[in-house]
C-alpha cells in the first residue's frame, strides 16, 4: 500500500512480527555486548529491504512501522519510527489496561537496537570514532487520544488500521468507538482485491511474452 498507492501521504515501509521476535531474542545478549548483532544479519537485511516481500530500504523512506507484541504476549501495539526526527511513536489500543512499564518493556529493545542497525547497514555514519550521539536511542512518545478497543481481542486489527490511517494522514478520523466488525470486513475485501490484482498482474506478464 505504502509502496504503490498514490494516495499515501508519507514515505514508509514496515517490518513484520518475526522482526520483533528477533529483536526481543537478541536484546538480552545485546545489552551485554553489542557485537551480538553481527550474528543477527537477518535484522540488517530488513533494514536494507531484502528480507520482506514488497518492503523498501529504510534509506528510501521517512518512517518505519513495527508491530510489537508486549512481553506478556497478550497484546499487540504499533510503533512508528520517524527517521529524520529520531522519534519512536507508540500506538496502543488498550491504554486503560496495558500501560506504563508494560509498554516500556515492549518498546525499549527496539529503541536501543535501531541506531546500531542503522549504522551496520550504512544508513547512518558516525562523524568520528568517538561519536556516541549517533548511538543514542530515539525518544519514545506514547500517542494519546486515539481510538481504543472495547474488548481484549481486537488489538491486531487496531494495529493494522492505525497503520493504514497513518499512511493516509487520517488517524484523527478513526471514530470512537471504532467499528471493528466493519474493519474486519474491510481487511478481508482488501486482501481479496490484493490477491486478485496479483493474479491479474501475473496474467498480463505472461500475455506480454
Amino acid at each position: 500500500m505504502a509502496k504503490y498507492s498514490t494516495k499515501v501521504k508519507i514515505r514508509a515501509t514496515t517490518t513484520d512480527c518475526f522482526f520483533g521476535f528477533m529483536i526481543m531474542n537478541a536484546y538480552h545478549k545485546f545489552e551485554a555486548d553489542t557485537i551480538v548483532l553481527h550474528k543477527h544479519s537477518v535484522l540488517t537485511s530488513y533494514v536494507i529491504g531484502e528480507n520482506l516481500l514488497l518492503s523498501t530500504p529504510w534509506y528510501d523512506v521517512d518512517h518505519v512501522f513495527f508491530p510489537i507484541l508486549t512481553p506478556s504476549q497478550a497484546h499487540w501495539i504499533l510503533a512508528q519510527f520517524d527517521i529524520k526526527q529520531r522519534l519512536l511513536y507508540v500506538f496502543n489500543s488498550s491504554q486503560r489496561t496495558i500501560r506504563g512499564r508494560q509498554i516500556e518493556e515492549a518498546v525499549e529493545p527496539l529503541s536501543k537496537i535501531i541506531p546500531h542497525l542503522m549504522i551496520r547497514s550504512g544508513f547512518w555514519k558516525p562523524k568520528s570514532t568517538t561519536d556516541k550521539e549517533i548511538l543514542e536511542k530515539p525518544s519514545i512518545q506514547i500517542v494519546k487520544d486515539i481510538s481504543q478497543q472495547e474488548n481484549g481481542r481486537d488489538c491486531r486489527v487496531f494495529v493494522i488500521k492505525y497503520l493504514e490511517y497513518l499512511l493516509y494522514n487520517k488517524l484523527q478520523s478513526m471514530h470512537e468507538p471504532f467499528n471493528t466488525k466493519m474493519a474486519h470486513y474491510d481487511l478481508a475485501v482488501q486482501l481479496y482485491k490484493h490477491g486478485k490484482d496479483r493474479r491479474q498482474c501475473k496474467h498480463d506478464k505472461k500475455k506480454a511474452r
